[in-house]
């Protein structure tokens, strides 16, 4: 059955599911909810969600009514990723909400059955969230890829050289083509990043009077190549920097001072990290703070493999094993995909069911804990420390970390 917005289901206690047709009584009282379950500091984002944001035509809206009343709902949120060469569509779950006496009836995992065939109607196989512990585990999601790393920084520790030669000032929309090039660059040997789209970067980082965290961008000019940074105030009061280029020593001086000038007694770096600019505060004295991570569910590995099969036949061609003819299977100990490659290109993959064949399989990880490896978060020695069934046919070892090998990632969202 095909998910159409204005999906009428009825479900079990007069209760009707449905898929939200963008009209204003909708949205008004999906504002309602998720002001009432996430609090009213929330409201001003959901109405820019539903009404004024860049996507606003592609979210979909899924919500549980009783008696005309939202009880529970949740957001399809379209996303970009960058995964190697290729682009893969990511529908990010957000907003999820029910209110309390209505929990523990079963709500989100009937409007998750709708939100998935969505997914696939819409060609996505790829889903994440960044949501509360555990819960999200039970319909198939694993924690992978980093997500909020701080690093907190006493305003004492930071250095008082003046720089007289360097300016900031808040950026602008003409800044934004320099901006993609800063930003593209910085993470160039990523595997996994957030594509860069103007209109919503505007959107999010430099319209701080709509953003939810008042985000801002700034320019550090008199010294070239220019730099950018992005601050906000994701988990408070403070200022957090949320997003930067690569900086000179001068730079960081600048930016960290200019951090210091509109916080109290300490500021925070709300990135990555392995960035340069994380890895400056940290020398400085800073504290890590290893943050949360990205909670991720592949919808159809078929698919999925399908889509990353440029940056895998990438990965051999410039290997050893540029002339790879074998078929190379890989299980979670429920599906098995079959990789066959002739002389370096992949010719065909199939996937079945079943228990793999520990003669044939040449990499056995179970359940999610494949996608750790996947997504470039773990290598296959991380992942066997963790869980002993994860294992690697003799002889395949080398083959398998060219394939699947670990890499830094720096995902993020729009919304």
């Amino acid at each position: 059955m095909k998910i159409n917005r204005g999906l009428l289901r009825k479900l079990e206690d007069l209760h009707e599911l449905r898929v939200s047709n963008r009209s204003d009584d909708e949205h008004n009282r999906i504002i309602r909810l998720n002001s009432t379950v996430h609090g009213a500091e929330i409201e001003e984002f959901t109405k820019h969600l539903c009404c004024e944001h860049p996507n606003k035509d592609e979210i979909l809206w899924f919500y549980i009514e009783s008696e005309k009343e939202i009880i529970s709902s949740m957001a399809f949120l379209p996303l970009n990723w960058h995964f190697g060469t290729v682009t893969l569509k990511i529908a990010e779950m957000g907003m999820v909400g029910t209110i309390e006496k209505y929990r523990g009836q079963g709500l989100f995992g009937k409007m998750n059955e709708v939100y998935e065939q969505a997914l696939i109607d819409n060609g996505y196989f790829v889903s994440a969230l960044r949501g509360i512990p555990y819960y999200y585990r039970k319909f198939g999601y694993e924690f992978l890829l980093p997500l909020n790393q701080r690093v907190n920084l006493l305003s004492d520790k930071i250095p008082k050289d003046e720089i007289k030669h360097l300016r900031i000032r808040k950026a602008n929309q003409g800044d934004i083509p320099i901006i993609q090039d800063l930003y593209e660059s910085i993470y160039k040997d990523s595997l996994i990043l957030h594509k860069f789209d103007s209109a919503n970067f505007v959107d999010k980082y430099l319209n701080d009077e709509i953003s939810d965290f008042k985000f801002s961008t700034y320019i550090i000019e008199g010294a070239e190549p220019v730099a950018f940074f992005s601050v906000g105030s994701p988990f408070g009061a403070s200022k957090d920097l949320i997003l930067s280029s690569e900086m000179t020593a001068d730079q960081l001086i600048k930016c960290f001072q200019f951090l210091k000038s509109i916080n109290d007694k300490e500021i925070v770096i709300d990135q990555n990290l392995e960035t340069t600019i994380s890895r400056y505060a940290v020398d400085l004295g800073g504290k890590k703070n290893i943050g949360w991570e990205w909670q991720i569910k592949i919808l159809s590995y078929q698919k999925f493999f399908e889509a990353i099969r440029p940056v895998l036949e990438k990965r051999i061609k410039t290997s050893k094993f540029d002339k790879l003819s074998k078929i190379v299977s890989i299980s979670n100990y429920r599906e098995n995909i079959r990789i066959e490659f002739n002389n370096g290109l992949i010719k065909k993959i199939e996937i079945d069911t079943g228990y793999p064949d520990r003669k044939t399989c040449d990499l056995r990880i179970p359940g999610t804990m494949l996608m750790k490896l996947l997504f470039g978060h773990k290598s296959i020695k991380d992942i066997n420390q963790l869980v002993p069934d994860a294992m690697v046919k003799s002889g395949s070892e080398e083959l398998i970390d060219i394939l699947f090998p670990k890499m830094q990632s720096y995902p993020g969202s729009y919304y």
